[in-house]
């Protein structure tokens, strides 16, 4: 599902976090395992490892939707992770929105032979549901949880003071603009999970920087999340030299194509802001880039 790539990159960001809501607090270490299994084609959503001094593993599968055969495939996970591994299992199902809940979710499965009802296997596993967690639950946890605050037991009319109220948390403990970015991208996503598109971003709107928050929601969306990092780092550059080109053909007139094959080159994002500073002093591009042929275009 498309909520996958986003919540496993919020779980491997703050797995402290995720182990509060799954209430597995103070376990650990832990660390992230393959998810595929060598035995089969099937691969399962996050796979993590306790590895204390007893190692044992949990297992998480993420729905935003209703599958009536969700209990035999966590049933069938499990096996095969323990099969594989050699070491004990839990599995926990996490239920983003009401539209996964459904009878084969109540975290229990009793497998029964025709023949005298003879029960020869009973299978139990944690269901968390995230409408069902109270806000403060989130609002007041780690940032890896903290965008699912507007999936829990808020009503409608409370997403716009919970939106400020994560705003005001993003904005003092995330730093990095690229960071904060990828936070909303995530948090938009999610959001999509239980609202149209067209509230979420009316929700959003002012927010985030929306040029570059499309560029991560293709990253996340797609599950695609090497690169993402570059690809926002490049978008603000191209960002700055489109508008370091703009400033000074206000100012000077276009430059000639040296300058900017000499504004194309330049890497460092810094460096683009501080010529675009530049400009309001300078005369002309000749001041600014004194070692280039700078013949402006007419």
């Amino acid at each position: 599902m498309r909520y996958d790539a986003v919540l496993k990159r919020l779980l491997e960001g703050d797995p402290e976090a995720w182990m509060k809501l799954l209430n597995l607090e103070g376990v650990g270490p832990v660390r992230f395992l393959d998810t595929e299994f060598h035995t089969t084609t099937a691969r399962v959503d996050k796979l993590i490892l306790v590895d204390g001094e007893e190692k044992w593993l949990i297992h998480i599968e993420f729905q935003s939707s209703y599958d009536r055969t969700i209990a035999l495939r966590i049933i069938r996970y499990s096996a095969l992770i323990e099969y594989e591994s050699k070491l004990p299992v839990l599995s926990v199902l996490v239920l983003l929105t009401p539209d996964a809940d459904g009878p084969e979710c109540n975290g229990f499965r009793r497998r029964v032979l025709p023949f005298r009802s003879i029960c020869y296997d009973e299978f139990r596993f944690p269901v968390i549901r995230i409408w069902k967690q109270p806000s403060e639950f989130f609002l007041s946890g780690g940032l890896g949880t903290l965008p699912l605050a507007l999936l829990s037991d808020i009503e409608f009319d409370e997403l716009p003071q919970t939106i400020e109220q994560i705003k005001r948390r993003v904005d003092v403990e995330i730093l990095s603009s690229a960071e904060r970015t990828e936070f909303w991208a995530i948090t938009e996503i999610l959001l999509g999970a239980a609202y149209e598109a067209a509230l979420v971003e009316s929700l959003l709107k002012g927010i985030a920087n929306m040029r570059e928050s499309s560029v991560v929601l293709r990253y996340l969306e797609e599950g695609r999340l090497e690169g993402l990092q570059e690809g926002l780092e490049e978008g603000s550059r191209k960002e700055a030299r489109n508008f370091l080109v703009r400033m000074g053909t206000h100012r000077w007139g276009a430059p000639s194509p040296a300058v900017l094959s000499r504004i194309e080159a330049i890497a460092d994002l810094e460096e683009i802001e501080r010529l675009g500073l530049q400009v309001l002093d300078a005369k002309n591009w000749s001041e600014l880039f004194p070692d280039t042929c700078l013949d402006t275009v007419n």
